[in-house]
């Protein structure tokens, strides 16, 4: 871990009760804000390795993946579903966390290097990664297609043929374009668009740069009800796969962390933060650590 003069540069400190603002805009909201509120676990809170204990948690996202993350309000703080479970998880191990908005490419080798302590921020666990990180999952999402309103319906990757694919750099998305491309035809190529933020790539799918994009699908619905009707999704959902916070290998944090997850989802905040950023269907019924799928 950094010193933490070096780390909060540029950072954005999140206090431990974020409540929905403007910008959740169709989502669901729970009854209670203090229901997303976790209470402290003695037992998780002592198994935190004593170098966490002094100084708060830097926790890397990418906060251009609304519902997951996104900034919001004229605070511009960074707000979202994944930012009410880590303030849920720090205040049942005791800690205090800072949020930094960094690129979604940064993060997993951020985590590795020791930039950040944390990376939490719509994360699929791959194989690849686990080999730089651990991964404690939390969630589970599928991914979406999602185009302008009347354009040709893209179903499955072949369907990107021809097409000009907005991807967000670094994201498994990406790497699902990567792989079609050389199937196509040369009569319909697949050109490749990329962007460092999600945000950029939908825009170009409505500034008609681009012909389609691609997202995990609770971001990509999120996108599509905020469009003001110019996208719609194209397709059902496909290949669900379980979202991890990124933790360094051997800091000592994976195991508290996870149980930390688990209490969470024993005690019922998990659920009510679920609700309150309308994510149910993503909920999963425990944590478990690196379970990455091939």
């Amino acid at each position: 871990m950094m010193a933490f003069s070096k780390k909060l540069a540029g950072a954005l400190v999140i206090v431990l009760t974020v409540t929905c603002v403007s910008a959740c805009g169709t989502a669901k909201v729970a009854s209670s804000p203090q229901n997303t509120t976790a209470p402290l676990d003695k037992k998780i809170s002592g198994s935190v390795p004593d170098r966490y204990r002094d100084q708060p948690l830097i926790i890397a996202t990418d906060a251009s993946l609304a519902p997951m993350e996104l900034v919001a309000g004229k605070k511009k703080s960074i707000v979202g579903a994944d930012i009410d479970i880590v303030n849920a998880l720090a205040s049942t191990m005791g800690l205090k966390v800072i949020i930094q908005n960094v690129d979604f490419n940064k993060i997993v080798s951020g985590v590795n290097s020791g930039a950040y302590d944390l990376g939490v921020s719509s994360i699929t666990d791959t194989p690849a990664r686990e080999t730089k990180v651990d991964f404690v999952t939390y969630f589970q999402a599928g991914i979406s297609y999602y185009v302008r309103k009347g354009a040709a319906k893209v179903a499955q990757p072949a369907d990107l043929c021809g097409q000009r694919v907005a991807v967000q750099e670094g994201t498994i998305l990406e790497t699902l374009a990567v792989k079609q491309k050389p199937l196509c035809d040369k009569a319909e190529p697949l050109s490749i668009v990329r962007f460092p933020q999600q945000t950029q790539a939908t825009q170009a799918v409505i500034n008609k740069k681009a012909d389609v994009t691609l997202s995990d699908t609770p971001i990509a619905s999120w996108a599509v009800r905020n469009s003001k009707g110019k996208l719609v999704l194209s397709g059902d959902p496909f290949d669900v796969s379980p979202y991890g916070i990124a933790v360094a290998k051997g800091s000592g944090l994976t195991e508290p962390l996870q149980k930390a997850v688990n209490k969470i989802i024993a005690n019922g905040v998990y659920d009510n933060i679920l609700l309150k950023w309308g994510l149910q269907a993503g909920a999963v019924e425990k944590s478990q650590v690196n379970m990455a799928v091939s």
